[in-house]
C-alpha cells in the first residue's frame, strides 16, 4: 500500500493488514524484519542501471485509517529514492513485481 503521508521525497509503501495476518505478522518488531529481510532481497534481484535505492524504516503518521496504525502512530515501511537520471520505469517495474513476489512466497500455504 502506498504510504502519502506525511508527504516525503520519496515512495513509501507498507504492508496491508490483510497481508499482514496472512504473513502472521502480530508486532512491529517481526514487520520491520520482514521488510529489512524482503529489502535484502530486492536489492540483489534489481538488474540494469539505474539510480535505484531501497532502504527500511518507520514513519511517524497521521489521518490514516485507525485500524492500519502502529501502537505510537508510526508504520514500518519500504522506502525507495528513485532519483536517478537513468532509471527507467522497467526498473521500477522489476522492483515492485520482484517484492511481490518475495511477499508471496512467504506467505504460508495455509494463508493463500
Amino acid at each position: 500500500e502506498p504510504v502519502h503521508k506525511p508527504d516525503l521525497n520519496l515512495l513509501c509503501f507498507a504492508l496491508n493488514n490483510k497481508t499482514k495476518k496472512a504473513l502472521r505478522i502480530t508486532s512491529e518488531d517481526q514487520e520491520i524484519k520482514f521488510i529489512r529481510k524482503t529489502r535484502q532481497l530486492l536489492d540483489k534481484g534489481i538488474r540494469g542501471d539505474g539510480g535505484y535505492f531501497f532502504s527500511e524504516t518507520i514513519l511517524p503518521i497521521g489521518g490514516i485509517a485507525e485500524g492500519d496504525i502502529g501502537p505510537h502512530n508510526r508504520i514500518c515501511v519500504w522506502r525507495a529514492c528513485i532519483m536517478h537520471p537513468i532509471t527507467t520505469n522497467a526498473i521500477i517495474d522489476q522492483a515492485v513485481t520482484g517484492l511481490e513476489k518475495i511477499i508471496e512466497k512467504n506467505i504460508p500455504r495455509k494463508s493463500r
